[in-house]
């Protein structure tokens, strides 16, 4: 099985969750001893939120590239960014390890649908939504609509002071069904989440809209390019490994 390093930071989207949800699948499907073949490295957080902060993009990027060349020389084979602002920063580089994206994967699992205009959720930045929106282009989906920028504010306090915290408010999550329905009423079909926390309040999400989990499309596609050489003849149609 091809060695993944995961790239994480405390506080955001979680590399030990993405970890133990990898771990799990890849246990269920070929055995324990393949779970080896993962190594999690997570960011400095101190730098990394004064680089948000400021929207220093390059700054973010360049830690991301030495996590990276750290990452190749343990092993790993492949870039798993743990978090959808992380994507932000490699798109300025030229990395020699191929980043598994999470757009990439996610417009994957869409394309198996009929739906061509689609809601995005939970991106803090206009950058975050600039990078989904050009890979949806690319792929064929000229259409993402994205909260306003005062819903896009409420949605990030809910989910940074909330549910990180394992707080699930009746009241947040009315909220959060509300912006998902202005996303309906824009013209989407359905809704991408890019954070995973907000599945935590939005389980009854499918009433207002058909929601992709960001996270776990990333998963499936990370299972589907770690898959031991064994296994790939197996592929399912329809669902590609990634080069």
């Amino acid at each position: 099985m091809k060695c993944i390093g995961l790239v994480g930071v405390d506080g955001t989207d979680s590399a030990m969750l993405y970890r133990r949800r990898l771990e799990c699948e890849v246990a269920r499907r070929w055995g324990r001893r393949y779970v080896q073949s993962m190594i999690t490295m997570d960011l400095q957080i101190d730098p990394l939120s004064a680089a948000m902060k400021a929207r220093d993009w390059n700054a973010m990027a360049e830690q991301i590239r030495l996590a990276a060349i750290r990452l190749a020389g343990l092993g790993a084979k492949g870039i798993v960014l743990c978090s959808s602002i992380l994507h932000i920063g490699p798109e300025r580089l030229n990395l020699k390890l191929p980043i598994l994206h999470i757009a990439d994967a996610t417009l994957s699992a869409v394309r198996g649908s009929k739906i061509k205009r689609l809601g995005l959720l939970g991106t803090r930045y206009r950058e975050e939504d600039l990078f989904w929106r050009a890979r949806f282009h690319r792929g064929g989906f000229p259409d993402v609509f994205v909260p306003t920028e005062a819903d896009r504010e409420k949605v990030t306090d809910i989910v940074v002071n909330e549910l990180r915290r394992g707080v699930v408010r009746m009241s947040s999550a009315a909220e959060l069904t509300r912006v998902i329905y202005s996303l309906r009423v824009a013209g989407a079909k359905s809704v991408i989440f890019a954070v995973p926390d907000l599945v935590l309040a939005l389980t009854n999400a499918e009433a207002v809209l058909h929601a992709y989990d960001a996270r776990e499309c990333q998963i499936s596609a990370v299972l589907n390019w770690v898959k031991p050489a064994r296994e790939r003849k197996n592929l399912a149609p329809g669902n590609p490994d990634i080069k």
